[in-house]
């Protein structure tokens, strides 16, 4: 860069910072500069049903935190990767798990000090626009690696460690299509940005298809915190037991070509002293049937047994919010959602 851009770019970090040093971002500024903030139109009840059956009894001893709002909680992203394993004891963090080369791969290229988001000097101005949340799942998976994008619902199967393989996934089918107008650092870096910016010829390469069913994530993350690896098992047994009379049944307990549902336990997504902590995702398609949360995820805390059939009912079947259960929402352009 020419001492020119040098000293334009150390001028505008000191009218946005007051500051000429090189800035790493903290978590809650990447937070408050990546959320596009909205109040949807979305109904609400205050509380979750009681449930009409018998359920599994609520582990005691667990410390959970009851006394903060919810709303406003989850974690600030563009985009969730989720990446299936079939197994549910990765390591603390998923990226030192020795069996998950791909996650390692992964978070390298995307991580804080990967190739494709720099958080240091002025360039950390323009990760926090597209964030990106990568865990792990219990889903199993015929090919060599399978991941799952929300809010983009999209199942990217058949994919691998090698270099092709990475940078048609990164740079295909998750990086932006473009850089965010509102953001001026894009403009004085614009020739050393343009490899963040998605190329979506390069997604013809990958074996892409739509998710069409409904999404239980339910954070069962043992090695990570024993509340979610208690409570994730339970929650998982439940969801499975009432959702046998739901209309979005399992795919496993139900013989029907329509919409269904399908759970898995996901690594660590931050707030485990709020467990339960559970993500819905509601497939577009059920827009055709106007349900209310088509093509939006909901992420709820202290979910307890008790809840479950309530949150069938109330939010997967109807597509009514319960505010005390609440820790936000995502919808199809990545807005982050409040009530």
């Amino acid at each position: 860069m020419s001492s020119t851009r040098v000293l334009r770019s150390h001028t505008l970090l000191f009218r946005i910072t007051g500051s000429y040093r090189p800035l790493r971002a903290s978590k809650s500024l990447r937070q408050t500069l990546t959320a596009t903030h909205t109040k949807r139109c979305i109904t609400t009840i205050s509380s979750c049903p009681s449930p009409t059956c018998a359920c599994q009894d609520m582990p005691t001893g667990l410390d959970i935190e009851r006394d903060k709002p919810l709303d406003g909680t989850m974690a600030a992203y563009h985009e969730h990767v989720m990446i299936s394993t079939g197994r549910t004891d990765w390591t603390s963090r998923i990226e030192e798990d020795p069996n998950l080369p791909f996650v390692k791969h992964l978070k390298d290229a995307l991580g804080p000090k990967g190739k494709y988001a720099n958080l240091t000097s002025i360039a950390f101005l323009l990760q926090p626009y597209h964030n990106v949340m990568i865990t792990t799942s219990s889903a199993t998976t015929s090919s060599p690696e399978t991941a799952l994008l929300f809010p983009s619902f999209k199942r990217i199967s058949s994919l691998s460690t090698n270099v092709t393989s990475m940078t048609n996934f990164i740079v295909g089918a998750i990086l932006p299509t473009k850089l965010n107008p509102n953001n001026a650092a894009s403009l004085l870096l614009k020739n050393a940005t343009a490899h963040l910016q998605r190329q979506p010829e390069l997604a013809k390469q990958l074996q892409i298809e739509g998710i069409n069913d409904v999404h239980i994530l339910i954070c069962g993350h043992g090695e990570r915190d024993s509340r979610c690896g208690i409570l994730g098992p339970i929650l998982q047994r439940e969801f499975e037991d009432k959702l046998r009379s739901s209309k979005y049944a399992l795919k496993s307990q139900s013989t029907t070509t329509t919409t269904q549902s399908e759970i898995s336990q996901i690594s660590h997504i931050g707030g485990h002293k709020f467990a339960g902590n559970v993500i819905i995702y509601i497939p577009p398609i059920l827009e055709k049937q106007g349900h209310p949360l088509a093509g939006k995820g909901i992420w709820y805390g202290r979910v307890e047994p008790k809840h479950v059939e309530g949150i069938i009912r109330k939010t997967i079947e109807e597509g009514v919010v319960i505010k005390e259960l609440f820790r936000g929402g995502i919808d199809r352009e990545a807005n982050l959602m409040r009530i």
